[in-house]
């Protein structure tokens, strides 16, 4: 597991800790393997900061990862996450979570992927978030909180506090004490990479705003850059946006 330039010394010790748990884990895993397959079942052992559930799905198996505390706060900024689409899932037989809720900041490890992330998806009856495009010119109000029936009330006051601090900071410099604002230059000028200690912050603006859904080749090619997921991105001409990780190939 790779730790990220962006992960803070405190969050790295967690992570750290928290990836020797998991490595460890895993190789019982793959030592409890038979010519059948992984186990259909198997105990994941009590951790501190963190929970994990082990599902056994025959010839491979999945790892959901749920961080807990205060003190894991920033543990997202510190891993490589990929971040899966339901066609990827559909496509690479990609373990999907359920019934979880979207402000459990929740990964999962497949060995075959490493760590991602996969959107809750739609209750029936219910509206899924919108996905957006890099929109063709810049919006009037990059930082409005669009009503949805996906915006509820605990997402809303979320993202209506990260919304504003972004506002301001971005008309007048104030300070945003939510976010870590990181400044690039680019060929069609500055964007910024917007971290919060928090990772359900960007899980809340997401449902509650216009972010659009990005790759790394489409934002450089509007002259750009971009962070990876987990950070949200903020240009001027682009409002705010997101880049998907890669998956690695099969």
């Amino acid at each position: 597991m790779l730790f990220r330039s962006r992960c803070t010394s405190d969050a790295q010790t967690n992570a750290q800790r928290l990836s020797g748990e998991i490595k460890a884990f895993v190789a019982q895993v793959e030592a409890a393997k038979t010519p059948a397959g992984y186990p259909a079942t198997m105990g994941a052992p009590a951790l501190t900061d963190a929970s994990l559930t082990y599902h056994g799905l025959g010839d491979t198996y999945a790892i959901t990862i749920v961080p807990r505390g205060s003190s894991m706060r920033g543990l997202f900024g510190c891993f490589t996450l990929h971040i899966a689409r339901p066609d990827e899932v559909s496509q690479r037989k990609l373990y999907a979570p359920q019934n979880v809720g979207f402000f459990i900041p929740q990964i999962t490890f497949m060995p075959s992927v490493g760590l991602y992330f996969t959107p809750r998806p739609p209750q029936a009856g219910q509206e899924q978030f919108r996905v957006y495009k890099l929109p063709a010119s810049a919006p009037s109000d990059p930082f409005a909180v669009r009503t949805s029936a996906t915006c509820t009330a605990q997402a809303q006051s979320l993202a209506t506090q990260a919304l504003q601090e972004l506002r301001a900071h971005f008309a007048t410099g104030a300070t945003a004490p939510t976010w870590t604002i990181v400044a690039h230059s680019a060929a069609k000028g500055i964007w910024y990479q917007l971290d919060p200690a928090d990772p359900t912050v960007v899980a809340a603006v997401v449902m509650c705003a216009r972010v659009a859904v990005t790759t790394q080749d489409e934002v450089t090619g509007r002259g750009f850059g971009g962070a990876a997921i987990p950070s949200l991105n903020y240009a001027a001409p682009l409002g705010l946006y997101v880049v998907r990780n890669r998956l690695p190939s099969p």
